[in-house]
């Protein structure tokens, strides 16, 4: 009988230490596996363009003065003239001019009187060459002043402003008016009936511009109204600070639509080309780095993979690193690591 008692107590003990440890251990932990979302990279062709912006220049220009200063005695055309290459367009003040022909007088009696006396076999030779040179550069002079005094085209086009006018004296000094030609000068000739845009292309893309090719030109100012430019000079440089080589291309501008100064938006198309296109938001940039990812679908588990730029049409865009093929997470990004385990939601 004692022994039947002491086999039920041992056995209510084991029990009761039983449950005990049962209800004191510690709970599994079980890690969620996040619900995500994901699209295929896919190759596609598509037309990409450059884009640039600039400023509208006249073809030629130039600030048109004298080499000595003086009064601006007459203007002969008014601000929007079109003049020839050649023609006179300011006479200065021309007292040196005068002074030099006065000068040119006297020599040239001497002159005429020594050749008289040199064929007579009165004076030497020497005698005849030294009053021969003094005449020779008389002459120079006066043409000398003359240019001096009448400021002319040197090319074909259109007068834009007066720097200095009628009864001001003129002074060289820098033209005042930034963005255009700074040399010294009266009056201010442009060619407008060719206008052209400069614009700085980054080394990236400096292989893909060259001479002959099309762009397209808008202008804020002008309206909905597109021009046809063409590249027609290329810098052979880049710049030291920028990294990028100057470009310039030319417009026809026989209905003076386009004025110098207008802002202006370039788009330059290039060749058809296929790419690997993933949409926007599977893009991600490692914290701290100017580095890409996006994170493939690998069975049940991603990898982060980096990727590179090539460009964007609408809310894709083309980039290098993913092969065509490639699922590609595009929710639920911020939620996993390289290796963890997804749900993708179909």
């Amino acid at each position: 009988m004692k022994k039947n008692l002491l086999l039920i107590l041992s056995i209510v003990m084991l029990v009761v230490t039983g449950c005990d440890n049962k209800e004191n251990a510690p709970e599994q932990k079980t890690t969620k596996i996040p619900d995500v979302k994901s699209e295929i990279a896919q190759k596609y062709n598509y037309d990409p363009v450059l884009e640039f912006s600039g400023t509208m220049m006249p073809n030629r220009e130039a600030n048109l003065g004298s080499a000595l200063p003086g009064r601006v005695e007459k203007c002969f055309y008014p601000v929007n003239s079109e003049v020839k290459s050649g023609e006179m367009l300011v006479e200065l003040s021309g007292e040196l001019l005068q002074q030099a022909i006065a000068e040119n007088n006297a020599i040239k009696k001497d002159f005429d009187r020594v050749s008289r006396l040199y064929k007579k076999g009165s004076v030497t030779a020497q005698q005849y060459d030294h009053v021969a040179a003094q005449m020779e550069a008389s002459d120079a002079k006066v043409t000398m002043m003359r240019d001096f005094s009448e400021i002319r085209a040197p090319f074909d086009g259109t007068i834009v402003d007066y720097i200095v006018n009628e009864g001001e004296v003129y002074s060289i000094a820098p033209g005042l008016k930034p963005g255009y030609s700074f040399t010294s000068g009266v009056v201010r000739l442009m060619q407008l009936d060719t206008v052209k845009i400069t614009i700085e292309v980054p080394q990236s893309d400096f292989h893909k511009i060259k001479p002959g090719q099309q762009a397209t030109v808008t202008m804020e100012a002008i309206g909905d109204t597109t021009f046809t430019a063409v590249v027609t000079n290329i810098l052979p440089y880049f710049s030291t600070t920028s990294r990028t080589a100057t470009v310039e291309l030319s417009i026809p501008n026989h209905e003076r639509m386009i004025y110098p100064g207008m802002f202006a938006e370039v788009a330059i198309k290039m060749p058809s080309v296929s790419g690997i296109f993933v949409p926007q938001e599977s893009l991600f940039n490692l914290a701290g780095t100017g580095q890409e990812y996006v994170f493939a679908v690998q069975g049940n588990k991603v990898k982060r993979t980096a990727v590179e730029r090539e460009y964007s049409v609408d809310d894709m865009v083309a980039v290098t690193g993913v092969a065509n093929g490639t699922q590609v997470l595009t929710t639920g990004i911020r939620k996993v690591y390289d290796g963890s385990e997804v749900n993708v939601i179909r």
